[in-house]
């Protein structure tokens, strides 16, 4: 008999647990996965920055190109062009060092803050906040100025505020301890000044009158007031504060701007009143004998010819022009006649925009606010970090052994095509130049020179087609050479007139010994006449070439430069 057999229970087996070696191969996948989801994440993040810093400078580049160019189009020779090339330099003109921002990596280096003033046609209105839709300031020609501006943000808002950097220390481009310390803080402005001559008249106004008007008179138009705006009754600095030098008639209403006279630097005032012609009238009358701009405290002594001029001859007439010239850029940043030297004032946004909304009299919070958006109105490129700004006749270089041979020829403060330390010179022997001073020559101006008839003397006609101008253009323009032996600040002028025009002949020009000239065309021995309705004009550029640099916004250690070249048109360009 067999014995029954014993059932036995299933013993479960026990879990069997990693290795180290397959521990450390799994985390060795999870750590290789993790290094490239992040690569990959990091990929896409850099795309995607990149991609939107792109798309914020090509907006930029976009801005920049259609409002320059669309400027130039419309300028006119019946106004004149001002080219001031500067380096950051402090009060003595020594040059200063400046960095892009706080803990910047890179060395501090010098940075150009050019300017550039020039006149337009076209339709032109105020940017200041309208009191009633009927009542906008506007006009058919403008005064067009390029350049950086300053931010003065713990400054009152005050129409004829001057704002010197002795008032307001470290508020000039790369002054240290101010906003404006740093490039990338730094914005260039389009400043449009309409120019609006007074239209004096009760039937321009509005009717019914603007809510919180009472009296007709407050809103008849002055020197100092137009469709109820502040207005600047001239663009020439030293004349605005003069009291009824530009022969005032109106209103007279009180308002917050009588107690000083609507300044440009201010950053609130865009409308002058006056035109072109006046202003045409005010520079040529220079050669009438009218004295320095500064000098003038009364209206007696504005002795303007309204029936022509008698050109004056030599360089006492050309200094006049060129500093009626210069008294019209909207600030003085040039230190002229030893002033302080300041520029217009520009924030990113309003100061104290709520606060204003407190102001009871409704009139008075009307100017409180467009105040307030006026602000940052011309402001045009934030972080604009350099702004170059440089002028061609259109020659070309045509010395085989220079280093821009076949290239066009450009003017303007010394800038090396390789500078990379920054001190105005080339790196290595044969670099040459991207710009010079005019005239170019050999006498320590670089190591090539121009053909004879580019001396620019004569009418500015071409004497021979591609030989340049013929015109005595040289002392037209002028350097200003700082303390340290080289220049840091460089003018030029282009207006009207030749102040140099031979007054006793009018048929001929003088040569530079003083006898009648034959405009230096080779081989030429006969005396060019010139018919009275030439007068030897002021030759012009034909083409204008600017120079950005301009940071990001998000990252200011990336900069960007862009490089515009823009064609005058015929009339203004010669």
């Amino acid at each position: 008999m067999q014995a029954p057999r014993r059932k036995t229970r299933a013993q479960p087996h026990a879990g069997r647990a990693f290795t180290l070696i397959e521990m450390l191969i799994a985390i060795s996948v999870v750590v290789i996965i993790a290094l490239g989801l992040a690569f990959i994440f990091e990929s896409l993040g850099n795309t995607v920055s990149g991609g939107r810093r792109a798309a914020r400078f090509n907006s930029i580049v976009g801005r920049i190109e259609r409002q320059m160019r669309a400027d130039f189009q419309q300028i006119t020779r019946d106004g004149f062009l001002v080219i001031r090339n500067q380096y950051t330099t402090n009060g003595t003109g020594q040059p200063i060092q400046v960095s892009r921002f706080t803990s910047d990596p890179q060395a501090p280096r010098r940075r150009r803050i050019d300017e550039i003033m020039f006149f337009t046609r076209g339709d032109f209105a105020t940017a200041r906040t309208a009191l009633d839709a009927r009542m906008i300031a506007s006009g058919d020609s403008a005064r067009i100025y390029y350049g950086h501006g300053i931010s003065v943000p713990d400054a009152n808002l005050a129409y004829n505020a001057p704002f010197y950097d002795d008032q307001f220390p470290g508020e000039l481009p790369g002054r240290v301890g101010g906003p404006n310390e740093f490039a990338s803080d730094w914005a260039l402005v389009r400043q449009v000044t309409v120019l609006r001559p007074l239209q004096f008249s009760d039937s321009l106004l509005p009717s019914p009158l603007p809510l919180g008007v009472t009296n007709p008179a407050d809103l008849q138009d002055d020197d100092t007031t137009i469709a109820f705006q502040p207005a600047a009754k001239t663009i020439f600095r030293s004349l605005i504060p003069i009291p009824n030098l530009m022969g005032a008639f109106g209103g007279g209403v009180a308002h917050p701007w009588t107690a000083a006279p609507p300044e440009f630097t201010s950053g609130l005032v865009d409308i002058a009143t006056t035109d072109l012609s006046e202003i045409r009238q005010l520079v040529l009358a220079a050669n009438d004998g009218i004295m320095l701009p500064n000098q003038i405290t009364n209206p007696s002594q504005m002795m303007i010819s309204m029936g022509g001029h008698n050109f004056a001859n030599g360089p006492a007439a050309r200094n006049l022009m060129r500093e009626w010239m210069l008294d019209a850029m909207p600030a003085n940043s040039s230190g002229q006649y030893g002033e302080p030297r300041t520029r217009i004032r520009t924030e990113p946004g309003p100061t104290d925009f709520f606060g204003v909304q407190t102001i009871g009299n409704p009139i008075d919070r009307f100017y409180a606010r467009s105040n307030q958006r006026m602000l940052s109105a011309s402001r045009f490129i934030p972080s604009c970090t350099e702004f170059i700004v440089e002028w061609s006749f259109g020659v070309i270089d045509d010395v085989p052994a220079s280093p821009t041979f076949g290239e066009l020829i450009w003017h303007g403060l010394d800038r090396p095509l390789v500078d990379d330390d920054f001190d105005q010179m080339p790196d290595f022997a044969g670099s040459g130049y991207a710009a010079r001073p005019f005239p170019q020559s050999t006498s320590g101006m670089g190591p090539y020179t121009y053909r004879t008839p580019y001396l620019l003397r004569c009418t500015g006609r071409y004497t021979q087609p591609g030989e340049g101008w013929d015109f005595n253009g040289a002392n037209l323009i002028s350097p200003q050479i700082s303390p340290v032996g080289f220049a840091n600040e460089y003018e030029s002028f282009f207006g009207f007139f030749d102040p140099e025009f031979n007054t006793s002949n009018p048929n001929i020009t003088n040569g530079p010994d003083g006898a009648p000239d034959n405009c230096n065309i080779p081989g030429s021995t006969i005396d060019d006449p010139l018919v009275p309705s030439e007068l030897g004009p002021w030759p012009w550029p034909k083409m204008i070439r600017v120079t950005i640099t301009v940071a990001d916004s998000m990252d200011p250690s990336i900069e960007q430069t862009f490089q515009f070249v823009f064609d005058l048109p015929l009339e203004a360009g010669g």
